[in-house]
């Protein structure tokens, strides 16, 4: 049976507007993690993958975040295992930069000189790597962050970048190093969704990424 521990708006944090305001209402009746998930969905379209969040906005989307990590999908701990295998659709991130659009079920951002892509990320855990992939329509351009992990514990990962690669057709033109180490902890994670929360390595950088598995 599905658990909250917190649903008092005074200890989850801001209140939420609109239709999202009734989640918190009740002391005795937590909300239904797909109840919370189909707001987390709407105000993810609200503003466009986070890319126009207002603070408000934001702060409205940390407290969903919250009680959907606080559920129990009753599944096993995901970041030492398979579950996380596969391609998953970045639907929000409070982190904007160079994001252009987003409609609740993925986000685009820039990817080279006028050109937007769809954000998508593919883990294999089996190889330790994780691909950030921003492309076009068809994979005709292709943005492709490349990174290594280990897991800490049941939870966390901690990655190092390695290199971007452009391409076109699927051939690479162009690459760089990247740098960057952070620790990444999966906070809430079911068969189609999971929550994960960034921290660079030396402080700093802690974003909170929204994302559902890719069809």
């Amino acid at each position: 049976m599905l658990t909250l521990l917190l649903v008092n708006p005074a200890l989850v944090g801001p209140p939420l507007r609109g239709r999202r305001a009734s989640l918190l209402l009740s002391s005795t009746q937590p909300p239904h993690r797909l109840r919370v998930l189909d707001d987390i969905i709407d105000l993810a379209a609200c503003t466009n993958g986070g890319g126009t969040a207002t603070a408000e906005e934001a702060a409205e989307m940390e407290v969903l975040a919250s009680l959907l990590e606080q559920s129990d999908p009753g599944l096993e701990p995901a970041a030492t295992g398979t579950m996380l295998d596969g391609e998953w659709d970045q639907i929000y991130t409070s982190n904007a930069f160079g994001i252009t659009a987003g409609n609740g079920m993925w986000t685009k951002r820039e990817l080279v000189g006028p050109l937007r892509g769809r954000v998508t990320q593919l883990v294999d855990s089996g190889r330790g790597e994780y691909r950030q992939r921003i492309q076009t329509r068809a994979g005709l351009v292709r943005g492709q962050l490349l990174a290594s992990f280990t897991a800490v514990d049941t939870q966390s990962w901690a990655v190092t970048f390695k290199k971007f690669t452009v391409s076109v057709l699927r051939v690479p033109l162009r690459w760089r190093a990247a740098s960057y180490q952070g620790t990444w902890t999966h906070t809430y994670v079911d068969a189609d969704t999971r929550i994960m929360r960034t921290a660079r390595a030396t402080g700093g950088g802690e974003f909170l990424f929204i994302l559902r598995r890719r069809r």
